[in-house]
């Protein structure tokens, strides 16, 4: 793989970075940065983004504007099929994902890192991956924090324990009650306020906790620079503590099958966040967040603690065969998009899938 990445980035001097919009795509963002301009390589654009937008039948944002020699895609699946790949095949490609894995993009210009490839069960998040990849080549030892927020902020820390409590003796952090997940450490706290951008300004907000990121060579000195990501968090934390309140009234619970259901209009894009806490709280079942963006679009968020049911396939599979719909992920963990007119089907659809799962 050392000498894959080496080829690739050979004669490279304009990139363009495009991740996740949650933590763990966000540190990856700044790990791969920061070893891009060591490598002395540009990066001329960011851009944050999701599976559904990089794979949509339009995308070329960030690219035509910058024509960059490599697209750089972190924390997201691309596709061989979707017009970003089809439309630039004269461009390097690297993606770093962890996603499952589907049909992916080959050739001796791309480059597709992913544990899956290799048939690798541990659950390794995006950043842990960026981060052990570019330090082949390069010193990065100083950005093993940013790495642990991402892995603590996608609920990787149980399988990546050791480097985790290694950053927090290095750097004298808190490591709070919490000795599994580490959401109440220090570092927890980080990936919290990375997120928020997110949360409360989408896209825009991802990249001014990247700019922060980028802006910070420690933990403490992050959280003090992230001011305005701080008073942003302050106001999330309390309406996400509301919101928490209004799920365990409003719940709509399918007891034999150990099913919650949740219809909600968000005031800020709190699904993910919100369905993992109350999934945590409800860990032997399955929760389902439906968040009503708006009358066209509706986002849906999977969750299951325990692992009993695979909520990768579970998305998959539910949104599959209706209009403008997709969903994948992890096994505890994923997401989807529906027309919001699908809802009631869409449920009716989770509760069939689920029930052929419990009969295997």
């Amino acid at each position: 793989m050392k000498n894959e990445l080496a080829k690739l980035l050979d004669n490279v001097s304009k990139a363009v970075v495009m991740y996740h919009i949650d933590s763990d795509g966000i540190c990856s963002a700044k790990i791969m940065s920061e070893a891009l301009h060591r490598f002395s390589i540009e990066v001329v654009d960011y851009f944050p983004a999701t599976p559904k937008l990089l794979n949509s039948s339009d995308f070329q944002i960030g690219v035509d504007r910058s024509r960059p020699d490599i697209i750089i895609i972190l924390d997201c699946y691309l596709s061989a099929d979707s017009c970003l790949f089809k439309n630039n095949k004269d461009l390097k490609f690297l993606i770093i994902d962890h996603h499952d894995v589907k049909n992916i993009p080959s050739g001796d210009n791309v480059l597709y890192i992913n544990p899956k490839l290799n048939n690798v069960k541990k659950y390794i998040p995006a950043a842990k991956i960026v981060f052990d990849t570019v330090k082949k080549l390069v010193e990065i030892d100083d950005l093993d924090w940013v790495s642990a927020i991402g892995i603590i902020g996608d609920s990787g820390a149980p399988q990546h324990k050791s480097f985790i409590q290694k950053v927090f003796e290095k750097y004298g952090l808190e490591t709070g009650k919490d000795k599994k997940y580490f959401f109440d450490s220090f570092l927890g706290r980080l990936s919290n306020i990375v997120d928020t951008g997110k949360i409360v300004k989408g896209s825009d907000g991802a990249n001014i906790s990247l700019k922060v990121l980028q802006e910070s060579g420690t933990p403490r000195e992050f959280y003090e620079k992230a001011y305005q990501l701080r008073q942003w968090y302050d106001k999330v934390e309390d309406y996400i503590e509301n919101e928490l309140l209004n799920f365990e009234q409003k719940k709509e619970e399918i007891k034999e099958l150990d099913l919650i259901f949740y219809v909600f209009k968000p005031e800020f894009h709190v699904g993910s966040v919100l369905s993992t806490i109350a999934s945590f709280k409800h860990s032997h079942k399955t929760v389902v967040l439906f968040s009503k963006k708006n009358a066209q679009t509706t986002t849906i968020n999977f969750r299951r603690q325990d692992k009993k049911y695979d909520m990768g396939l579970l998305a998959a599979k539910s949104t599959e065969g209706l209009q403008n719909a997709g969903g994948g992920g992890h096994v505890p963990a994923a997401g989807g998009h529906i027309q919001t007119s699908d809802l009631n089907a869409l449920k009716g659809k989770i509760i069939n899938e689920l029930k052929k799962m419990m009969k295997k």
